[in-house]
């Protein structure tokens, strides 16, 4: 994977590179699978999603791949949600899978 991460809104009103993040931006919480709070963090303008936090994992981050400016050479460490997967979905891999969020 290429360093800096480069990315943002679809707007163009928030933008980042790795973990620094400039601009308006709202999120909201919800409590995750593991009873803990999980964050999802949009541009305050468009609502693009931008990443995801964890109380979980404390200074664990994943950052959207809508929003990254390349996301070519990205491949995936894991899936989540797998519980509610489409019958036809076949995961073929062998990456950890995960029933839900963390």
């Amino acid at each position: 994977m290429r360093l800096p991460l480069l990315g943002g809104c679809l707007c163009g009103s928030v933008r980042y590179e790795a973990l620094k993040i400039i601009g308006p931006r709202v999120s909201f919480a919800v409590i995750g699978d593991s009873g803990k709070e999980v964050r999802r963090v949009r541009c305050a303008r468009c609502g693009s999603p931008l990443v995801t936090e964890f109380d979980v994992a404390p200074g664990f981050i994943c950052i959207k791949a809508c929003s990254l400016d390349d996301a070519s050479d990205l491949r995936p460490d894991f899936h989540v949600y797998v519980k509610s997967k489409q019958p036809w979905d076949r995961i073929e891999d062998r990456l950890p899978q995960f029933s839900g969020d963390f």
